[in-house]
């Protein structure tokens, strides 16, 4: 990862956000720019702090990732999201195909490479 990436934490539950914050901050490359606790003050903030790495709190029923995706497709924003559930020990990153989909050709477009790379990771997990 690059230095001074720069993330924006959202989860309603403070001690979530704080807790996750204060251990990336150790990492001398990372910084914490903000913790939101709504996706709605959380995408005025993405607007406003243009974050490298947002994570949000996929545990959190309030915390729904889809507005904050469609936001930074449509600004076309390089921004890797990461949904993190603490209870599960689960990480989910996206960030690495950033486009709006308005027909099949466009779906197919994003699929067809992912289809021989996930192959890859099927005969790497059997081996």
């Amino acid at each position: 990862m690059s230095a001074g990436s720069r993330i924006l934490i959202v989860s309603a539950h403070p001690l979530f956000g704080q807790g996750v914050g204060r251990l990336l901050c150790q990492d001398a490359g990372l910084s914490v720019v903000g913790i939101e606790g709504d996706v709605p003050t959380a995408q005025e903030r993405i607007r406003e702090l243009k974050p490298d790495i947002v994570i949000l709190d996929t545990n959190d029923p309030q915390c729904d990732p889809t507005p904050i995706l469609a936001q930074v497709l449509r600004a076309k924003q390089d921004v890797v999201l990461i949904g993190l559930n603490l209870s599960d020990n689960v990480a989910c990153v996206c960030g690495i195909v950033h486009r709006m989909v308005g027909d099949v050709s466009d779906l197919l477009a994003i699929v067809r490479p992912a289809v021989p790379a996930l192959q890859s990771e099927r005969d790497e997990d059997c081996a």
